[in-house]
């Protein structure tokens, strides 16, 4: 491939190899071009600093493109490394990210990562199986999970985490399909405090368990099914009671003696907390 710079002022040199020669070239001011192989790996370091200290411009119009299943990507500049920008960058076309890395709380390993805040003027997709939000007073996660009918074992549906003396209201719709294949839902409601161990906190080591429940409204299977779904919240204490913690709510399949309740069925979950916490996943 062969390519052509345009040096403007002062002197440069550069160096081309060939399989049997190299040469070396000086040249005065001026806009002259010359045209030469371009590898980087044929360059000098000190070199391409002299030739990009100032404004760099590409002629080149071709579009970035990818192809072989998102495995090779090519453009008017390619780079084999990263890229940093210490300064604002415009983009007027489409930008693509190709990373599958997930997000996380901490967000830097994440494909795509803003620290800052962000504006979609446009309508926005995601296609994940969880959408998480922190540092708000409201916010809204949805996934989905497996759920069965042990009640020893029931399946995280959301997690909630509060601070001492802190409380939030949390909304959970879950949705799945019952035994026999027909729609089985609920809209649930709880109060969730934290007051490090003490009513009205919620916890499992009392009986009956301190949900926080609110309300709860169930639509499960036939009008003759006898299923409905169980909650358990239950507080993250292996750092202590009165400390930062998690708020768990599990659930499970159940019935009142028909043996409809799934063993084993994926759920739709999709959770709304208000008020102060410090995250929801």
């Amino acid at each position: 491939m062969r390519s052509t710079v345009r040096l403007h002022g002062g002197f440069h040199r550069w160096t081309t190899t060939t399989k049997t020669t190299t040469t070396k070239t000086k040249t005065p001011g001026g806009p002259p071009s010359f045209p030469f192989p371009v590898e980087s790996s044929r360059f000098h370091p000190a070199y391409l600093i002299n030739l990009f200290a100032g404004t760099v411009r590409v002629a080149d119009t071709t579009d970035a493109s990818v192809t072989n299943s998102e495995t090779d990507v090519d453009g008017s500049v390619r780079l084999a490394g990263g890229l940093a920008v210490e300064k604002s960058a415009a983009i007027q076309a489409k930008l693509s990210v190709l990373s599958t890395s997930d997000g996380d709380a901490s967000g830097i390993g994440a494909a795509l990562y803003v620290k800052g805040g962000y504006h979609v003027g446009g309508d926005t997709y995601v296609g994940g199986d969880s959408m998480i939000e922190l540092g708000g007073k409201v916010a809204k996660v949805s996934k989905s999970v497996t759920v069965t009918d042990s009640d020893t074992a029931p399946v995280t549906a959301v997690t909630l985490r509060l601070k001492p003396g802190t409380s939030a209201t949390l909304s959970l719709r879950l949705s799945c399909e019952w035994t026999g294949g027909a729609p089985a839902s609920v809209f649930a409601e709880f109060n969730v405090h934290h007051n490090s161990g003490a009513a009205p906190e919620p916890s499992v080591a009392v009986t009956p368990r301190r949900l926080g429940l609110v309300r709860a409204t169930q639509s499960v299977g036939s009008a003759a099914d006898d299923g409905y779904f169980e909650f358990v919240v239950e507080p993250d204490d292996s750092g202590g009671a009165g400390v930062e913690k998690d708020f768990v709510v599990k659930v499970y399949t159940a019935d009142a003696g028909s043996g409809n309740a799934p063993t084993s069925a994926t759920a739709v979950v999709v959770a709304r907390a208000q008020g102060d916490f410090e995250s929801l996943t």
